[in-house]
């Protein structure tokens, strides 16, 4: 009976936080559990990082099959998605540069296919086609 009143009490000193070494243990652990989710912020912003990398991957070599059925609309939507893709990337510059090359070489493509587009649809004074052209190059700055 004593030795559990003696284990009960030790508990109670151990739950209350009366005990130096088990507030120095609490603090350790607060101070790791902080670490700990830091990483796991970290983890998650690589994570995301990765996506947009393999999602620009992605919309590179989807590119040629795009630009062949000759939908400048759709291109330029493409474009625009890539865009955006490549923004998160600045902070790691051999990838951005990499994507970002690519995307300036469909952005002068696109821009060539529309000013075709955009003269022939003004030569046959089609406006309304002329202003949807251009507002696909609107569309990717």
């Amino acid at each position: 009976v004593k030795e559990a009143r003696g284990v009960r009490q030790h508990l109670n000193q151990l739950l209350q936080g009366e005990i130096p070494e088990t507030q120095e243990m609490t603090r350790k652990s607060v101070e790791r559990m902080a670490q700990l989710h830091k990483v796991k912020q970290d983890l998650d912003r690589c994570q995301l990082t990765v996506g947009h990398a393999v999602s620009l991957a992605q919309a590179v070599r989807r590119m040629p099959a795009i630009f062949e059925e000759g939908n400048t609309s759709a291109i330029g939507a493409e474009i625009a998605k890539m865009q955006a893709a490549l923004r998160p990337l600045e902070a790691y510059p051999p990838e951005h540069a990499k994507y970002s090359a690519a995307v300036s070489q469909f952005e002068t493509r696109l821009v060539q296919l529309i000013e075709v587009d955009c003269l022939d649809a003004l030569s046959k004074r089609e406006v309304a086609l002329a202003q949807r052209h251009l507002a696909t190059l609107q569309a990717i700055g």
